[in-house]
């Protein structure tokens, strides 16, 4: 359950922090303290929090953008040692496989990764609008394309006698 409020306030606060311009169209400030103190005083005045609520509120969202920029830090250093890791693996199939093999296997991983993009473009899409995403090669009961009918209740067919 707490993993839950601390995501969902993440995801509330990174959403916030997304806009840009604000209504004056005056750049954003970029200091996060700064930010959290300007969401929680918007908080403050929109839902009409006590003082002792907006202090509360602040030390949350605190507490929630220290953890995602340490989370994003830990991500990109996964994602570089990953990468990193995965050009070794290639050298030494490189070296292993004929030059004809090895062509084909990363024809075969470009392949993949289109595959895999295509699937994440249908996952974005389908969440703006608020529908799950179909699945490749998922056909059949309870799979149906975006512009079918929701299912009609099931008919039964004639007894036979």
């Amino acid at each position: 359950m707490k993993s839950n409020t601390i995501l969902g306030l993440a995801l509330l606060f990174s959403t916030l922090s997304v806009g840009g311009v604000s209504a004056q169209g005056q750049k954003q400030v970029k200091n996060p303290q700064e930010m959290v103190a300007k969401h929680t005083e918007r908080m403050k005045q929109e839902l009409n929090l006590t003082d002792e609520q907006a202090a509360k509120m602040k030390k949350i969202e605190t507490s929630v953008l220290k953890d995602r920029q340490q989370m994003q830090k830990n991500m990109q250093d996964a994602r570089k040692d990953f990468m990193t890791k995965m050009k070794g693996y290639e050298a030494e199939m490189q070296k292993v496989l004929s030059p004809e093999q090895f062509k084909k296997y990363q024809a075969q991983m470009q392949r993949m990764k289109d595959r895999m993009a295509g699937y994440r473009m249908g996952m974005r899409d389908a969440r703006k609008m608020g529908r799950p995403a179909m699945r490749h090669g998922m056909k059949g009961a309870g799979h149906r394309t975006p512009t079918e009918a929701p299912d009609a209740p099931a008919t039964e067919a004639p007894a036979q006698n």
